[in-house]
């Protein structure tokens, strides 16, 4: 799930909320494999299990079809000239990481940064002032 923030922290809006979550059965890690196989299964998002964007405020409601992409992917919206956090959380394999960046209208792009788990390799965020 992708949301904002304003630079206090409450919720702006919500970017990237699927309308559908991936799992894999116990065991299985290797998502392509288990694409190829049909091993993975397809359920409606169950928000409770995202505790910092439930901690943002009101349950989010699906606004992107389908599931996450399981490659990198380009979410492009508009989010305001203000600063602002920009934040990601992701669920996978029963962990939990998100991952922040400060939108700053004085710059142009900026890596996500988690404090906690990583389960990504990288995250980027850019943004064009218009």
């Amino acid at each position: 799930i992708i949301w904002t923030e304003d630079s206090a922290h409450h919720l702006l809006q919500d970017l990237f909320v699927p309308e559908k979550a991936a799992s894999l059965p116990p065991g299985v890690t290797d998502v392509r494999e288990a694409l190829e196989e049909g091993e993975v299964k397809f359920d409606a998002l169950d928000a409770s299990k995202f505790p910092a964007r439930a901690a943002a405020g009101a349950t989010p409601k699906s606004n992107h079809p389908g599931t996450t992409p399981f490659d990198n992917f380009i979410l492009e919206t508009r989010i305001g000239t203000a600063p602002a956090y920009l934040n990601m959380e992701v669920v996978a394999a029963g962990k939990h990481a998100l991952y922040q960046a400060k939108v700053d209208p004085n710059t142009q792009a900026d890596a996500l940064s988690s404090t906690g788990e990583q389960l990504l390799d990288r995250a980027l965020v850019e943004w064009k002032r218009r």
